[in-house]
């Protein structure tokens, strides 16, 4: 237990009373600190085995997940920076599937068109080739 990082001990502990009064197994992604003070992320789960109705055992599992949890905390705070531009500089943005025709405009988007996201209904490229100028359209 002493090597769980602090703040996820009671996480951990709750989940093991739980097992014993519930019977019901757990699967958490707790933190820890190893032996040379590193910190790592690991999936543990437990799993209960009873007799009678009764833990008698508790079996469990432990997995490092510190490369694909680093890797989706980069891409939240990298999604957070994109969002923060976005708002900062008020820009409209959309983007196009062009396999399925599924368009996505933000609402500063449609708001630079006089829209809201509301009033513009389906984001589609049809949608789109509506409020295309008509001299626009021929010029393709």
């Amino acid at each position: 237990m002493q090597f769980y990082y602090f703040e996820d001990r009671p996480v951990l502990i709750d989940a093991m009373d739980r097992v014993v009064s519930t019977s019901e197994p757990y699967d958490l992604e707790l933190r820890l600190i190893t032996a040379r003070g590193n910190l790592r992320y690991v999936r543990t789960t437990g799993h209960p085995i009873c007799v009678d109705g009764r833990v008698v055992r508790l079996q469990g599992t432990f997995q490092d997940v510190t490369k694909p949890t680093l890797a989706m905390q980069a891409v939240a705070r990298e999604h957070q920076r994109l969002l923060d531009v976005l708002h900062g500089t008020a820009a409209g943005t959309w983007e196009w599937n062009m396999a399925d025709g599924v368009m996505v405009w933000n609402e500063r988007w449609a708001e630079m068109l006089g829209y809201t996201l509301h009033e513009l209904g389906s984001q589609s490229i049809e949608t789109w080739n509506s409020l295309c100028h008509p001299e626009d359209k021929a010029a393709d």
